[in-house]
């Protein structure tokens, strides 16, 4: 199967890691998976994503799109037909990879319900002193290649 007529929704919180989190996963499936239809699906509460509709990405209550990730999902490698989310601890290359369980040096705890953006310089502040697997290695890359157009876009 390849992406053409395939939707993806990023299932977001109403918070403010959420932007930077949906942000980071768009800009990767768009660039993994650039045929897809993305959408971000959340509570629409406070004003959050303002990204989003600069690069007409639809924000809803409810999608009905067949795929949804949660916002730590990102891609980091070209998709075939294979919707399996791996671990960024893991070393199994799929084309999905969530980072909820950390990325090196990154915590998820203490960045989750603050406006701190963790995609600046990314490697050198969470891939020092480890051994990073490849899906964390992919992903705090992804980190580094969105981080001037997130700034463009208004996110912090």
């Amino acid at each position: 199967m390849n992406s053409q007529g395939l939707s993806i929704s990023i299932i977001c919180e109403c918070n403010p890691c959420h932007d930077w989190m949906a942000f980071a996963s768009w800009y990767s499936i768009r660039k993994h998976v650039p045929d897809c239809i993305v959408s971000l699906e959340t509570c629409l509460t406070k004003p959050l994503f303002g990204w989003a509709s600069r690069f007409g990405v639809k924000v809803s209550r409810r999608t009905d799109s067949v795929v949804k990730f949660p916002a730590t999902t990102m891609a980091v490698r070209e998709f075939g037909d294979n919707y399996e989310i791996s671990s960024s601890k893991s070393s199994k290359q799929t084309a999905f990879v969530d980072y909820a369980e950390g990325c090196g040096n990154f915590v998820m705890s203490e960045w989750i319900h603050t406006e701190k953006v963790p995609f600046y310089r990314a490697f050198r502040r969470f891939g020092s002193f480890c051994e990073l697997t490849i899906n964390e290695t992919a992903v705090l890359n992804i980190w580094e290649q969105c981080h001037n157009l997130y700034q463009q876009v208004g996110g912090s």
